[in-house]
């Protein structure tokens, strides 16, 4: 049960960032307030107030991130404009619309009925959804200044240094800081006991979200030194990329662990061209591995054996979840396209659902999950034009490469957990808002290089001859 500040510092928060924000309006402020809050406010604590979604950390600093892009904006001239990604946002919202339509009836979860859905659950559901993606939508409107971008990988390494202090601290005493503070464990305790030790929470509300930061921060960081940018930080980057990959390996998450391995290896050895191939190699991964299991495509007893080979009882948990989104698919094919709606009416009795894919295909149906998962496609194919563009060739594409990487990366780890909080969502939208910068970047270069070619075309025919 969590304690009354628990409660009461989600508004503390709220007032105190947004005076702070008023004071100082810069984005290197606003990137530290919703990095922050994300890591230290408390995990599943909600207040539900009426016509509003729940008040929560997500909520609360959703609503940091408006306030920000408008404190911002006087500076910034942020403009949300009705380009790709804000007419995909649309689509999506209409395909939600779609779902709830469809979904008026009753259904029986195998225990107990859940009711229909109803026309106030097409205005809930859309206010819900815009205070999910307004992070991805803040970070890719900020990040469309490329200047912005050293600033963000900057505030993930110095804030994971922090961190690690904490996580060091649990990894010797067990997971409690979040009871200390708000009174209470956010989780299930026996999953964070691993290996003769413990898994650290901190303040984020399991230990995968907490190794995911980290690989996150170690990616970074090793951008940072590769790219020569980042002053002190840079200078330090190897360092603190091999001190946070030890917090890493010590918090015994072994999927994190591997995603952080190839995103250290593909960076170290790979050119900024090469780099932007294998992201995009990965991201088709990420987005076809949902399709393919839904048609029973997947060879899931070959992957079962080899992390058997790996670890058995990591293999055991694996093919847990396989049995229960296998479950669950067989409910799904009864609304295929755009799913069974909000309140978990995709789920059966007993069913657990770990991954961020199965639990959007449930409720939104495969229309909703891929229009979401098109923005980080069409982004990761324009990075891969972009980086490939000739006329582009004296940018420094090590760092936006590496950006475009680590979001792929972060999609692979979407298809065994649900790691889709605030600071991930944030760093994928200013790999969107990059994106776009480099698209207007290359297409005023053609603009100007046209420009300069019909130029010297007239000039060439009005030139006076002294043909008479």
């Amino acid at each position: 049960m969590p304690n009354t500040f628990a409660f009461v510092s989600l508004f503390l928060y709220l007032i105190a960032s947004t005076f702070i924000l008023k004071q100082n309006k810069s984005v290197i402020s606003f990137l530290f307030i919703i990095f922050i809050g994300n890591l230290f406010l408390p995990a599943r604590v909600e207040v539900d107030l009426p016509l509003i979604p729940p008040v929560n950390k997500h909520f609360v600093l959703s609503i940091l991130c408006l306030i920000g892009l408008k404190v911002l904006d006087n500076q910034h001239r942020l403009r949300i404009k009705l380009d790709s990604i804000t007419k995909i946002y649309l689509l999506i919202i209409c395909s939600m619309i779609v779902t709830i339509s469809t979904n008026m009836e009753p259904v029986f979860n195998g225990l107990y009925w859940i009711q229909g859905m109803t026309a106030y659950d097409i205005v809930s559901s859309a206010i819900k959804w815009l205070v999910f993606i307004t992070p991805l939508y803040a970070g890719y409107l900020i990040h469309q200044n490329n200047s912005n971008n050293d600033k963000l990988f900057k505030v993930i390494v110095v804030l994971a240094l922090i961190y690690s202090l904490f996580i060091l601290i649990e990894l010797r005493l067990s997971p409690q800081f979040h009871t200390w503070v708000y009174g209470f464990f956010p989780h299930n305790f026996n999953q964070h006991i691993r290996d003769g030790g413990y898994r650290p929470v901190v303040f984020l509300g399991h230990g995968l979200v907490v190794s995911i930061y980290l690989s996150l921060a170690v990616l970074t960081s090793l951008a940072l030194f590769l790219s020569k940018r980042g002053g002190l930080i840079s200078r330090n980057g190897l360092i603190i990329s091999i001190y946070l990959f030890v917090v890493l390996v010590l918090s015994k998450s072994l999927g994190a662990i591997l995603l952080t391995l190839v995103g250290v290896v593909v960076l170290t050895f790979c050119s900024p061209k090469r780099v932007s191939k294998i992201s995009l190699s990965i991201t088709i991964i990420a987005v076809s591995y949902p399709l393919l299991a839904i048609f029973q495509l997947i060879p899931n007893t070959t992957i079962i054996d080899l992390a058997n080979q790996i670890n058995p009882d990591r293999a055991i948990s694996l093919a847990s979840r396989i049995f229960q989104e296998q479950q669950i698919i067989l409910h799904l094919n009864e609304k295929l396209m755009f799913g069974w709606g909000p309140w978990g009416r995709y789920r059966l009795i007993n069913s657990v659902t770990d991954s961020f894919w199965i639990i959007n295909i449930g409720t939104w149906g495969v229309i909703g999950f891929s229009l979401f998962m098109l923005l980080f496609v069409k982004n990761v194919i324009d990075s891969n034009r972009v980086i490939h563009n000739e006329k582009l060739k004296k940018v420094d594409f090590l760092n936006y490469s590496a950006h475009s990487l680590i979001v792929s990366l972060l999609l692979v780890d979407q298809l065994t957990n649900n790691s889709m909080n605030v600071i991930n969502l944030y760093f994928m939208g200013a790999f969107l808002g990059r994106s776009k910068y480099f698209l207007n970047l290359q297409y005023n270069n053609q603009s100007q290089t046209l420009y300069k070619t019909m130029y010297a075309a007239n000039k060439a025919r009005i030139i006076p001859t002294n043909k008479y």
